[in-house]
């Protein structure tokens, strides 16, 4: 027996430990190359079979529109009145300022 201090005692490891060790990286390993041919499989197989059908799916739908032309014009004009300048005069009525000639109360004009 192994005495680091004289109250404890150590006993020798087990028999098996060398092969619990073994059988773990084993089983690391096997673990690790399912992990490696998944991740390859995915890069080369799907990836390649999803890039195979974008490029059958822009083939079919790449193709020239016709330009409603009227419209382009209209919308054209449209960003050219946005980006110019609006004036505004000078004499623009208050609405917020409330003169003797408006009133807060309703009134009715009906005559029985």
């Amino acid at each position: 027996m192994l005495q680091i201090n004289p109250k404890i005692k150590l006993e020798k490891t087990s028999a098996y430990l060398k092969w619990k060790i073994t059988s773990i990286i084993i089983v690391g390993f096997m673990v690790a190359s399912i992990i490696f041919s998944s991740y390859f499989i995915y890069l080369n197989i799907y990836r390649t079979l999803e890039d195979a059908n974008t490029v059958v799916l822009l083939n079919t739908v790449a193709s020239i529109d016709a330009i409603n032309m009227p419209a382009y014009e209209k919308a054209e004009s449209f960003l050219e009145l946005k980006q110019s300048p609006v004036s505004v005069p000078k004499n623009i009525r208050n609405v917020f300022s409330y003169s003797s000639s408006a009133s807060s109360h309703a009134s009715s004009s009906t005559n029985n």
